[in-house]
């Protein structure tokens, strides 16, 4: 089975360089998972590969975790200008995000990591999911 970084190639691994280099901020361990977690669920590439996420969205991440995905969207922005996987389309320029994650940890991380200001705005919130969204 191949990874879709092997597809991806260089560019691939740019791309989750500067992802998971915003987790220095909030801890060693998020760095980490952040590289692991980029790397090996698919789910991310997929997104951008296939054009999945339009421009101008609304963002609502529930169980955002550390904030991968809006990390993961600030990043490509930031590749897309010099080091993008070949075939791609032009990443999305969200309208906003908006990531609730119960786990304080979790939580503070994401907000550690998303707290330099991006071309969006994006917010962390530490909340239930089922109490967060009926305020949304």
């Amino acid at each position: 089975m191949t990874r879709w970084t092997d597809a991806a190639g260089p560019a691939g691994e740019a791309l989750i360089a500067r992802a998971s280099a915003r987790y220095r901020a909030a801890d060693p361990f998020a760095v980490h998972f952040a590289r692991f977690k980029l790397r090996n669920d698919p789910v991310f590439a997929i997104a951008l590969a296939q054009g999945l996420i339009p421009d101008r969205a609304r963002i609502l991440d529930i169980g955002c975790g550390q904030g991968l995905l809006a990390s993961w969207l600030l990043a490509a922005q930031q590749c897309h200008a010099d080091s993008w996987p070949r075939g791609w389309p032009a990443p999305p320029v969200p309208r906003s995000y908006l990531g609730i994650e119960l786990t304080p940890a979790d939580a503070e991380r994401a907000r550690a990591a998303l707290a330099e200001p991006g071309p969006w705005p994006a917010e962390i919130r530490q909340a239930d999911a089922r109490a967060a969204v009926a305020e949304v």
